[in-house]
This record gives C-alpha cells, structure tokens and sequence, in this order.
C-alpha cells in the first residue's frame, strides 16, 4: 500500500461514516440524529455540517502524519507508517498530496 490507497482508504471510511450517521441506526450519532426529528431542509444542513467536520477531522490528522500540520498540542514532526508488509506506506509529503486529491477531487466529482 501507499500513500493514494491510503488517502483513499481513509476518504472511503469518511463515506461510511456519514453514510452510517445520516441514514443508520446502528451508531450513537445516528440514535441521536433520529431523535432530532429534523426536516428534510434540516437535514440537508446536518449532513454538510458532519461532512464538513469529518472532512476537517481526517484531513488534519492524516496532514498531521505526513508532517505538514500540527496535532493536538501544536507540535509538527514527520512520522513513519509501515504496513504489514514492513514497507513505508509514504514518504514526507506524498501522504499530503494523495489526501488532497482523495478528499478534494473526490468531493468535486460528487457535485
């Protein structure tokens, strides 16, 4: 694996976490969500609320890993993630790349 699959491993996940949220009932969010009783208008801006917020979550925290953002208390380092096979999953700077194109370009395409 590499850094894209990775990205968009991550970006797939975001989906069915919305997916789950917005029309489940099986996760914590979604009972919430259901208990609102909101209407079709309300809904439509709950779902871009949670997208926006699971965007900006994965986002940070996958910059974070490649070392261009900062995590939690501020600090910015460069981290190293191996998979299973014992390989370097991306390089500084790739994981970056790969995130913009899986979460912006895939959030294009879906307009």
């Amino acid at each position: 694996m590499r850094a894209k699959e990775f990205a968009e491993m991550c970006y797939a996940e975001k989906e069915i976490q919305l997916k789950e949220y917005m029309n489940g009932k099986e996760s914590l969010v979604a009972k919430l969500k259901n208990d609102l009783a909101l209407s079709s208008e309300q809904e439509k801006i709950l779902y871009k609320l949670l997208d926006t917020v699971l965007i900006d979550t994965y986002i940070t925290l996958l910059y974070a890993l490649d070392g261009t953002a900062s995590l939690g208390n501020g600090k910015q380092e460069n981290f190293k993630l191996y998979g299973e096979d014992g390989n370097l999953i991306f390089n500084s700077g790739e994981l970056e790349m790969a995130t913009y194109e899986a979460f912006y370009e895939n959030k294009k395409e879906k307009r």
